[in-house]
C-alpha cells in the first residue's frame, strides 16, 4: 500500500475511535459521587470564658450532640445564634479534628459583656454577730474575662477586700494569674480556753499572688504565695500589742462538677490544700493541710440529698490562737455556740436532705423572685489537739431542720434549728449554704 493512503487510514481509525469513546461516555450513566473525606462524627463539645452566662445556654445553640453526624453549615448558623445571646460580646465556635477517635471537637470560646455587679453582703462575725456590708464585682473586666472584686464589713467587724484575676482564657494556654488583698480588724472570743483569752484582739493584713492552671473545664490547680502580718493581743497576758510577719506558700486542687454553686442539684466538689506558714522561719512555722468533699444527688425530680466532709490539719512548733480551729455554729455544728470545741486538728461533717419549694432543675433560682428550700439535716463534728489521739468518744453529734431564702446574685438567708444529742440545743441564722 502506498504510505500516503496507509497514513490517511491510520487517522481515519484514530477518529473513529475517538467519536465512538465520546459516544460512549456520553451514553453512560453517571456514577455516584463519592465524598473525598468520610463523614465526621461531633465528640466533645467544650465551652471557654463564660462566667455570668450559663454553659447550657450556650451548648443548645449548638444542633449537635456526641455522635452526630457533623456540618459545617449547620455550625456557621450557631455562630451566629451564639453571638446574639444577651451578654455576650464576642464569640467563636472552633471546630478542630481529634485523631485519637476520628472526631469534631467543638470549642466555644466567648467574652461577655463587662457589666458591675453590686449586693449587700452579711457574714457571721467572729463574736458570732452578723456583720454588714457591700460587696462589688465584676466578672469580665475591660472585656477580657478578668476578675475584679471587692468588699469590706464595717459592722461587727473591720474586714476588707480586694481582688484581681485573669485567666487568660483564649488562644493561648488555659494559665492565670490573680492578686488579693486582705485587712481584717476584730476580736476574737477565746473564753473556752481561759478568761485571760477572752475579747483577744487582732489585725490582720495579707497580701497573695496565685498562679494557676485549668485542668478542662472542671479542674484547677494553684500556686499562690504571700505575706502576712498580724497584730495581736491577749488581756491579761501581754501589755502591748505583738507583731507577726511572716510569708506564706500553698498549693490547691480543686475539681467541682456541680450544675449550679448556687443550689447543687448534681455534682462534686473536692478541695485538697496544703500551705506552709512561715516557711525558713526558726520562730513561726505552721503546716496546714485540708481535704473537703461534697457530694450532691438530685431525687424524685425536686429532692437533693447532699453530704459533706472535712479534715483539717495543724501543726507547728508556735500556734497562734487565731489559728486554731474551732467548732460549733452555723458552719460547722449546728446547735452548739462558736468555739464550743477547739483544737489543731478537726473532722466536719454533715448530711442533709433538701426540698426546694418553688423552684426547679427546669426552673432554676434565677427565674424567681424569692427561691425557698426546706431541709432536714444531720451534723457531726470534732477537735482535738496534735499530742491527743482521735477517739469517736470526742465526737459531737446534733440533728435539726431548716429553711433558706435564695435570690439571684444573694447568697441566701437560712435559719436552722439544731437539736443537740443532750439538750435542746439552739436557733441559727446564717448566710448562705452550710455546704
Amino acid at each position: 500500500m502506498h504510505p500516503h493512503i496507509a497514513k490517511k487510514t491510520r487517522r481515519r481509525v484514530i477518529r473513529t475511535i475517538l467519536i465512538f469513546g465520546m459516544l460512549l461516555i456520553a451514553w453512560t450513566p453517571a456514577l455516584p459521587e463519592t465524598s473525598e473525606t468520610p463523614p465526621f462524627r461531633v465528640g466533645q463539645i467544650r465551652v471557654y470564658g463564660n462566667e455570668k452566662i450559663r454553659t447550657h445556654i450556650l451548648r443548645r445553640e449548638i444542633p449537635f450532640r456526641r455522635g452526630d453526624l457533623f456540618d459545617e453549615e449547620e455550625l456557621d448558623e450557631a455562630r451566629s445564634r451564639i453571638q446574639k445571646i444577651p451578654g455576650v460580646d464576642y464569640s467563636e465556635v472552633r471546630a478542630a479534628y481529634s485523631p485519637r477517635d476520628s472526631s469534631i471537637v467543638l470549642s466555644i470560646i466567648i467574652t461577655e459583656k463587662s457589666t458591675f455587679n453590686g449586693r449587700p453582703l452579711f457574714r457571721r462575725g467572729y463574736q458570732n454577730k452578723i456583720s454588714l456590708g457591700l460587696e462589688l464585682w465584676e466578672l469580665n473586666f475591660r472585656g477580657r474575662s478578668e476578675r475584679l472584686s471587692g468588699s469590706f464589713l464595717l459592722r461587727g467587724n473591720t474586714i476588707v477586700t480586694a481582688s484581681w484575676e485573669n485567666p487568660w482564657i483564649g488562644t493561648g494556654p488555659r494559665v492565670g494569674v490573680g492578686v488579693r488583698l486582705t485587712y481584717e480588724e476584730y476580736k476574737y472570743v477565746y473564753g473556752d480556753l481561759g478568761k485571760a483569752l477572752e475579747d483577744a484582739s487582732i489585725e490582720r493584713l495579707h497580701a497573695k499572688l496565685r498562679i494557676f492552671r485549668k485542668l478542662g473545664s472542671r479542674t484547677r490547680i494553684t500556686l499562690s504565695g504571700g505575706i502576712e502580718s498580724v497584730r495581736s493581743s491577749t488581756p491579761g497576758v501581754t501589755l502591748e500589742p505583738e507583731r507577726d510577719t511572716y510569708p506564706t506558700v500553698a498549693i490547691s486542687f480543686v475539681h467541682d462538677s456541680r450544675d449550679s454553686p448556687t443550689y447543687p442539684w448534681n455534682g462534686v466538689y473536692f478541695r485538697a490544700k496544703g500551705e506552709e506558714v512561715g516557711p525558713g522561719s526558726e520562730t513561726f512555722s505552721i503546716h496546714e493541710g485540708t481535704a473537703d468533699l461534697r457530694l450532691f444527688k438530685s431525687l424524685a425530680g425536686r429532692g437533693v440529698i447532699a453530704g459533706h466532709g472535712r479534715l483539717r490539719y495543724r501543726d507547728g512548733d508556735r500556734m497562734p490562737a487565731y489559728r486554731r480551729e474551732h467548732i460549733g455554729g452555723a458552719q460547722t455544728l449546728r446547735g452548739y455556740d462558736y468555739g464550743s470545741f477547739h483544737g489543731t486538728r478537726s473532722i466536719v461533717s454533715g448530711i442533709e436532705g433538701r426540698l426546694p419549694l418553688n423552684f426547679s432543675r427546669n426552673l432554676p433560682i434565677e427565674d424567681v423572685l424569692i427561691g425557698i428550700a426546706f431541709h432536714a439535716f444531720a451534723d457531726a463534728a470534732v477537735a482535738w489537739e496534735d499530742n491527743e489521739d482521735l477517739s469517736t468518744r470526742n465526737f459531737h453529734g446534733t440533728f435539726g431542720a431548716g429553711v433558706i431564702l435564695l435570690a439571684k446574685g444573694a447568697s441566701g438567708l437560712r435559719f436552722d434549728y439544731g437539736w443537740r444529742l443532750d439538750d435542746p440545743g439552739r436557733f441559727e441564722f446564717d448566710i448562705g449554704m452550710k455546704f
